[in-house]
C-alpha cells in the first residue's frame, strides 16, 4: 500500500489482513481512501487481532464485525 499509487477507478472489494497488534489496517485504508482505490460501493474487509481496537478511518463507516477464534 505504501508504493501504490493513484488507482485509475475504484475497487469494488478490497479485502485486507494486515499485522496484529499495529495501526497497519487504519494507515493502509487511510493512504487507498486519499489515492481513490475505495469508492462510495466499495465493500472492504479488514482482519485484526479480537484484542486489537477497531479500525476506523475518517470517511468510513462499519457495516458489521465479527469475530472467529483470535481475529474480529
Amino acid at each position: 500500500v505504501l508504493s501504490l499509487a493513484a488507482a485509475p477507478a475504484p475497487l469494488d472489494l478490497l479485502l485486507l489482513d494486515p499485522p496484529y497488534g499495529t495501526s497497519a489496517g487504519a494507515v493502509a485504508l487511510d493512504r487507498l481512501l486519499r489515492l481513490g482505490w475505495v469508492g462510495p460501493a466499495s465493500w472492504i474487509s479488514v482482519e485484526s487481532a479480537a484484542a486489537d481496537p477497531p479500525v476506523e478511518v475518517a470517511g468510513l463507516v462499519a457495516e458489521a464485525e465479527r469475530r472467529v477464534g483470535k481475529a474480529r
